[in-house]
């Protein structure tokens, strides 16, 4: 596809899987997400996003060729998972509103884009006096961040790929009728003087009334989410179409049961540090069996950095 343009075919998934009695091997491009947060999860770091349709849906990523080993043992499971290559990551066409560079074709990697990252995952479960899931993951290679610089020949920005060691844990505990979340991420940069070593975390927690409303089960989430970092004489790699540094998210979501399954999703994100703010609403409804027709509403208000995302694209 064009690194520059909305029009294109990739192919996210095509992968071959064996399944033994206690094992599973996969081997294929794939896409994993991991985390509980809602808004945003600093523990979904295998997948490199995709900026092309919406450079501020996380959810979006292009999947990775891999190699992955799971060992399953009553309620825990073991895995290991090896990403062959470091993915380009183009940006929409000057012209497009979520450009908010002039991004170049490049990603200057520091050892090399199939340079192999490699992660080891443990999950399990707990029930003896509350329902809780728990999972740790260590990685070895390229971190999910990048840093960018501008060149002031040409312009153009690039991204830069650089090496880390990291450490994640997610846990979620459920109590009566609400679902207490934690996730958090710590990086240590290994190659890349100009990045300062972080930490992101983030609380949250999800409530499902027991009764419904006007017909519809409710769903309401609350969540929060922090930097820390380690180095003040440098960088601090936070994604510039990510705003979670000192920030709140609340959604709240609709479903009503019905022959399509429709559901109705709102929330706010505001930065209590820059007040910048975004508003979202969609409505999703399934039409006959195989079609699903889907529709989203954002607005983004800049707040008092002209510097940011939000900042350069306004309101």
């Amino acid at each position: 596809f064009s690194d520059n343009r909305r029009r294109y075919i990739v192919v996210n998934e095509l992968y071959a899987k064996y399944y033994m009695d206690e094992a599973i091997v996969q081997i294929g491009r794939s896409i994993n997400t991991w985390g509980l947060l809602e808004g945003y999860s600093m523990s979904d770091i295998f997948n490199t996003k995709n900026y092309l349709s919406d450079s501020f849906d996380t959810s979006n990523k292009y999947g990775a060729f891999n190699a992955e080993y799971t060992k399953l043992i009553d309620d825990h499971k073991f895995s290991v998972l090896i990403k062959a290559e470091e993915m380009k990551q183009p940006y929409p066409a000057e012209d497009n509103v979520y450009n908010f560079y002039n991004y170049g074709d490049a990603l200057d990697t520091k050892a090399g884009e199939y340079r192999p990252t490699v992660y080891l995952k443990y999950s399990g479960l707990s029930g003896d006096t509350l329902d809780s899931e728990y999972t740790v993951i260590l990685q070895n290679g390229y971190d999910n961040k990048r840093d960018i610089v501008a060149s002031i020949a040409s312009g153009e920005v690039t991204q830069i790929a650089y090496l880390v060691n990291k450490a994640v844990a997610y846990l979620s505990v459920t109590y009566w009728d609400v679902i207490y979340k934690f996730e958090a991420a710590y990086t240590d940069v290994l190659d890349y003087s100009n990045m300062s070593d972080y930490v992101h975390y983030g609380l949250g927690f999800e409530y499902v009334p027991s009764v419904t409303i006007g017909g519809a089960e409710l769903r309401v989430v609350s969540e929060y989410y922090q930097y820390q970092y380690f180095e003040d004489d440098k960088s601090e790699n936070k994604d510039l179409s990510e705003m979670f540094q000192n920030d709140i998210f609340i959604g709240v979501q609709s479903s009503f049961g019905d022959a399509g399954s429709s559901e109705i999703k709102s929330g706010v994100l505001y930065d209590l540090e820059n007040r910048e703010q975004t508003y979202a609403l969609s409505f999703g409804t399934r039409m006959k069996e195989s079609y699903r027709l889907s529709m989203e509403w954002k607005v983004f208000i800049p707040g008092d950095d002209s510097n940011t995302a939000i900042g350069r694209m306004g309101q």
